[in-house]
């Protein structure tokens, strides 16, 4: 079904707000209520005993999947910058998790940020992914990411970006929910 047809909505839906507001959790809230079959990918943070942050790329769709993927480490921030970046991780990895199947409905990029940076291939794909209207997007773009992907997606016609805050976090669980429906 091409979503675009009967409606002037864009069909690719990406948050955006400060840090800690809760746009992941969002995410997290509308895949559990979701019936649109998925695939993508997630990112997750683990702290090592540094005060560093690992930053692992996961597929969105763990536990419907029949297959586990082992996290895939994207790079390391200390102290709120990034001190090492791994593109070529996003290259390989997050282009097979972000490919789709006759059965899939959306995808899933939770998220992008400065990371990616320097990941082309990577950032090819999600464009190409943008291009279509054939199946829903669901991201996050960090709000403090200013890279030539992140502008693209906030700047794409098939994208409607939402603003996530305290106030708003809640009600656009539903909103979100109803802007993805085809």
């Amino acid at each position: 079904m091409d979503f675009m047809k009967n409606s002037e909505m864009p069909t690719h839906i990406f948050l955006t707000g400060e840090k800690q507001v809760g746009k992941s959790t969002l995410v997290s809230s509308v895949l559990a209520a979701t019936k649109l079959r998925y695939k993508g990918l997630r990112s997750i943070s683990v702290f090592d005993g540094n005060n560093d942050r690992c930053v692992f790329i996961i597929p969105a769709d763990t536990g419907n999947s029949s297959t586990e993927e082992t996290p895939a480490l994207v790079g390391i921030c200390s102290n709120h910058h990034i001190v090492e970046k791994k593109p070529e991780v996003f290259d390989k990895t997050g282009c097979r998790l972000l490919e789709t199947d006759k059965d899939t409905e959306m995808v899933v990029i939770d998220e992008i940020g400065n990371m990616e940076r320097d990941a082309k291939i990577y950032s090819e794909k999600i464009m190409s992914l943008l291009e279509r209207t054939d199946i829903r997007i669901l991201g996050v773009v960090q709000k403090m990411a200013h890279t030539e992907l992140a502008d693209a997606i906030r700047n794409h016609p098939n994208v409607r970006m939402m603003e996530v805050d305290k106030s708003n976090r809640e009600e656009l669980v539903q909103v979100v929910l109803r802007s993805l429906q085809p």
